[in-house]
Order: structure tokens, then sequence, then C-alpha cells
């Protein structure tokens, strides 16, 4: 497939992880550019989800305010008083580049990208578009996440670093499950659990991938103490083999993994390719490559939830043991 076809990542990479994504996943400091007042935006809601409970600095950044609930707003990135760990952009997409281009110029963690419109309408200039911001962070080694995703929340912080309405009137529970997917507002409807009392350590959305993808997100939860269950729901990637190397990291670590697939039917493999660009697979070669490396296949993204549920009750000795019997079996 050529890589003009759907979103581009530059070459195969080794996995990121906590060393590469700590700063923008656990940061203690955030700039939200293009923070503003106007009910339903996407910059009030960040700064809404955020100001409840995030123990970190909030730096909001718009030219029309001198003040924001409470806080200095500062007129631009090089106006802030420190190089922020975590940028997110909730600006329009044609405003995105050379904001990226700034926060890394700024010394920033990362940037997290809400605006839509690149590879996934399918267009050779988005497409464009979406490549240019993979090379600056290729060129730079400024985390990018997005773009077309919604955010994070860290709720080992916590913190929540998304546009998704109410998260800041939902209860959050934090607890042993990381869940991880392509799709925001999928992930979303998952995370509400925590309304039942089910908790979770981060909710992590990739988007389209220009940069980290699902599999880099994997691959940090692995790494991330709080998290004893991966759950992860993709639409596609890229790049088999990091997957592959992210479902065994999990397996080493004890950590089962959880993966649902969309894309088992042509309907959902259209919806998959419309959303973020990603070309899915084949079905059953991702469904045996992964048991191979010990992932835990279900078929609905209902199942994703119960699953990870019933290893995170297990405990970690029963996680261990199953860990143990897939190592076995696979050297079999």
């Amino acid at each position: 497939m050529d890589d003009t076809e759907v979103g581009y990542v530059p070459g195969p990479r080794a996995l990121f992880g906590q060393a590469e994504l700590r700063r923008m996943m656990h940061p203690r400091s955030v700039a939200v550019v293009g923070a503003s007042e106007t009910p339903g935006s996407f910059g009030r809601r960040t700064i809404e989800n955020l100001d409840i409970g995030f123990p970190g600095r909030i730096l909001p950044v718009n030219p029309r305010y001198r003040e924001m609930f409470g806080r200095p707003c500062y007129a631009s990135l090089e106006d802030l008083p420190e190089p922020p760990d975590c940028v997110i952009l909730t600006v329009p997409r044609e405003h995105v580049e050379p904001l990226v281009e700034r926060a890394a110029a700024i010394g920033a963690g990362g940037v997290m990208l809400y605006s839509s419109g690149y590879a996934e309408v399918g267009r050779p200039e988005r497409v464009a578009a979406q490549r240019r911001l993979a090379e600056i962070a290729a060129r730079t080694g400024l985390r990018i996440l997005g773009p077309n995703c919604a955010g994070i929340a860290n709720l080992t912080l916590p913190a929540g670093l998304t546009f998704m309405p109410k998260f800041f009137e939902m209860r959050r529970v934090c607890g042993p499950v990381g869940l991880v997917s392509q799709s925001g507002a999928l992930g979303y409807v998952v995370l509400q659990a925590m309304e039942r009392g089910i908790g979770f350590s981060h909710y992590l959305t990739a988007g389209n991938s220009c940069d980290v993808d699902v599999c880099d997100l994997v691959n940090y939860l692995v790494e991330e103490e709080q998290t004893r269950v991966i759950a992860c729901m993709l639409e596609g990637v890229r790049d088999g083999a990091r997957l592959l190397g992210a479902a065994q990291a999990a397996l080493r670590a004890g950590k089962p993994l959880v993966v649902y697939k969309l894309g088992g039917s042509e309907i959902s493999r259209q919806t998959a390719m419309s959303h973020t660009g990603t070309l899915v697979g084949a079905d059953e070669a991702y469904r045996a490559a992964l048991r191979r490396a010990g992932a835990v296949i279900v078929d609905h993204w209902e199942e994703v939830l119960e699953t990870a549920t019933l290893f995170a009750r297990a405990g970690a000795r029963a996680a261990r043991a199953w860990a143990s019997w897939r190592l076995r079996a696979g050297r079999r």
C-alpha cells in the first residue's frame, strides 16, 4: 500500500514508552492553546476537564484574554513562564502546523491535536498535511498525539486532557485497567463504566496517529506501574510487527492485553477507514498473530470491559499465572 493512500508514519521504528511519552501523558504543566470561556468550545471543555483535580499548572493561551478562570492567560507559547510538558491545540486545522513547530522550538514535551480533516478525508493535500506533522515529529523529537484525537485522561494524577463533554462531572475512579482506543468516542463510552465503580488508570486515544499510535500507547501502559490490565480497541495499524512487539511486552510483564479490532465486517472496515484514514487488514491474520503474541481477542466492543475487569478482579497472581501459561504455550 502506497503511504499516500492512508495516513503517513515515516519508516519502521522502535516502540515509544515512558521515556518518550511520560511528559505528555503524566504532565506537571499543560498549555491549552485556543483556551476559551465560550460555552461548549473545545478550549473551554479542556480547561473544565483539567480544572478538577489536576495538581499541575494549567496555562491558557489565547491573545484575546489576559485572564481566564482566575488564572493568567498568555498571548503565545513563547510567553509561557516555562516549557510545558503537554501542549493541547484546540485550534482549527489551518493553524496547527506552525503551532506544532513553535511547541517544538520552546521545548514542549508533547502535543495533542484535536483538529480533524487530515488523512481520514482521503484528499491528497490533507494526507500531505498529516505527513508534514509526522516529519516535524521525526525531525524535532516532539511527540504528537493525533491529529483527530480526543486527548487522554490520566486517572492516576488525575488529569482530563480531553475535550469530551462533561468529563469533569463524571464520577472518576482510579483503578487497574488502562484503556487504549483509536476512536475517542468509542473509548469514552467504555470509560463511562466509572459511573458503575469500575476503575481505570488511563483513557488514551490515538486518532490518526501521525506519530504516536496505539502500539506506543499499549507499550506505555506496559511500563505504567498502576496499570495491571490493558484494553485496546483498534481499527488498524501500519506496522504489524510493532503491535506484536507491544503485545509481547505486555505478556512478559504479566499484564493481560485484551484486544477488540474494528474491521471484522465490510461496514466496520469502511467506518475505520473514514474515521482515521487507517487501512484495516485481514481480520483473521490479525487474530492469529495477536493470539500467538499472547493477546486475548474479543469479538464485540462490549466484551472489552467485561474481559478486562475479569482479569483485574482476578488479581496480579492470576495474571502472572496466565502470562506464564501463555509464554509456555508460545514456545511449543
